[in-house]
């Protein structure tokens, strides 16, 4: 699976206190956030979710957000054809192992760059053709705003959050680069671990300098034993093996 040609982004709709920039939403960009001024708070202008309640599905759910850089620099050969191929491809291999952990687990895909796009809200994860048509939706949009898809993740969430179904929430983000924006995504990070929500970081590319380590060691979580769910990962063979062990394993 290859992803589609670049596209450009719809024009901009600033909120009234403009720390968060809505784009119109397209049957393939359902909703889309934009944190680009330094505030963490959420819009002014809220974003409509689906209709669906948590207490209208199944319980011991596992969803996940795959938060993927869609940054230019994603575009790169050294992961022939690309990284975000690589990226795209991995992210497949995450749903398919999950499927097949639970029927009931689901996926949601954010695509990141100055802005980010919600590519698609939860679907099951043996729903494959619709996963395939929002991975191959990612354009390439402009900067790396790893704060931007961490709010859009937020967002995704919040039906579930209260549910009391003991569903397992988490975020796998993925960049080949750093933050680029004047957003802080600590602070969007340390929002959804409140909501009790685990995240893995995943730093791709060809060296570990291309991307802020640090940065990405403080956004994921720690496990019981101090791990730091973070890893740095050169080929993409690797990484799709790696999402297929995020998947097979416990996340509490």
């Amino acid at each position: 699976m290859k992803p589609s040609s670049s596209k450009r982004p719809p024009a901009d709709t600033t909120s009234p206190d403009a720390s968060v920039v809505l784009r119109r939403p397209t049957p393939a960009h359902r909703l889309v956030a934009d944190n680009s001024t330094g505030s963490a708070a959420p819009s002014a202008n809220p974003l409509h979710m689906p209709t669906a309640t948590a207490d209208s599905l199944p319980m011991r759910t596992r969803r996940t957000v795959i938060v993927v850089d869609a940054s230019g620099s994603m575009m790169e050969r050294d992961w022939p054809p690309n990284r975000l191929w690589g990226a795209t491809n991995a992210a497949q291999d995450y749903a398919d192992a999950s499927a097949q952990c639970g029927a009931r687990n689901e996926v949601a895909v954010v695509a990141y760059g100055e802005c980010a796009r919600i590519m698609c809200c939860f679907i099951s994860c043996g729903a494959r053709k619709e996963l395939q048509v929002a991975l191959g939706a990612i354009g390439m949009y402009g900067a790396t705003n790893i704060a931007a898809g961490l709010e859009a993740a937020e967002h995704l969430f919040i039906p579930f959050t209260h549910s009391g179904a003991g569903d397992e929430l988490v975020v796998l983000l993925l960049t080949d680069g750093k933050h680029n924006c004047r957003s802080n995504p600590v602070e969007w990070a340390d929002r959804l671990k409140s909501l009790g929500v685990v995240i893995d970081a995943v730093g791709i590319g060809g060296d570990h300098a291309q991307v802020d380590e640090a940065l990405l060691r403080r956004l994921a979580s720690e496990d019981g034993d101090g791990r730091i769910r973070y890893r740095f990962i050169g080929d993409p063979e690797r990484l799709a093996a790696h999402y297929r062990q995020m998947a097979g394993r416990l996340t509490r």
